[in-house]
């Protein structure tokens, strides 16, 4: 499974959250691939928002718009509530 944040400061690039959901996501086993959606909006909201970008944004530069837009934008919104372990 593909986490990483960046040890410096710098915010992360569209491009580079793109890439990220959608290894996360179509690397998911079956029945999986929702809550992987979820779980990078919870890890990467910060940057997400830091960065201006919408979840529609981030899944269109992954290839997955239709498929996951509303999934990470729900762990976006999770992410006040709830800190992955």
């Amino acid at each position: 499974m593909v986490f990483m944040k960046r040890k410096e400061k710098s915010q992360m690039t569209l491009h580079e959250l793109g890439e990220i959901l959608n290894k996360m996501y179509s690397t998911a086993a079956w029945g999986e691939k929702t809550a992987m959606a979820h779980l990078f909006g919870i890890i990467y909201a910060g940057e997400i928002n830091k960065g201006g970008y919408s979840a529609a944004d981030v899944a269109r530069e992954a290839g997955l718009y239709n498929t996951v837009n509303t999934e990470v934008s729900a762990g976006i919104k999770l992410s006040k509530y709830v800190t992955p372990i």
